[in-house]
C-alpha cells in the first residue's frame, strides 16, 4: 500500500518529527533541574502545543498547527477569527496537564 506523499502530508510528517525531537531535547535538558515528572510534563505539553491541529479558515478540510493559526488570525488578518484555534489550544493543553497530574497522583505509592 503506497502512501500519498502530498506536500500537506510531508509537511505534517516533518512537523511531528521535529516537534518530537524538540520535546525530547527539552526533556533531557530540564530533567536535571526540574526532576523527572516536571520535565516530562513540560515536554509533553510542548509536544502537544506544537502539533495540535486547528482548521484553517476559508480552507475546508485543511488544518495547521493551532498556534500558527491563532497568531496569524489574531495579528495578520483584518477580519480574522482566532477563537476556534485559541479554544483548541486551551482545551488541548488543559487536558494534557490534567491527565498528566492525575496520572502522577494515582501512580504515587501510598504509605500505610
Amino acid at each position: 500500500m503506497a502512501t500519498d506523499m502530498t506536500p500537506y502530508f510531508i509537511g505534517w510528517s516533518i512537523l511531528i518529527g521535529a516537534s518530537f525531537l524538540l520535546s525530547l531535547v527539552a526533556f533531557f535538558w530540564s530533567r536535571s533541574v526540574l526532576g523527572f515528572f516536571s520535565s516530562f510534563l513540560l515536554s509533553a505539553m510542548l509536544f502537544v502545543f506544537l502539533i495540535i491541529p486547528a482548521p484553517i479558515p476559508n480552507y475546508q478540510g485543511y488544518f495547521a498547527p493551532a498556534y500558527v493559526v491563532f497568531v496569524f488570525e489574531t495579528f495578520f488578518q483584518t477580519k480574522g477569527s482566532s477563537t476556534i484555534s485559541g479554544q483548541v489550544l486551551i482545551l488541548a493543553l488543559g487536558t494534557v496537564f490534567i491527565l498528566m497530574v492525575a496520572g502522577r497522583y494515582f501512580s504515587i505509592k501510598k504509605k500505610g
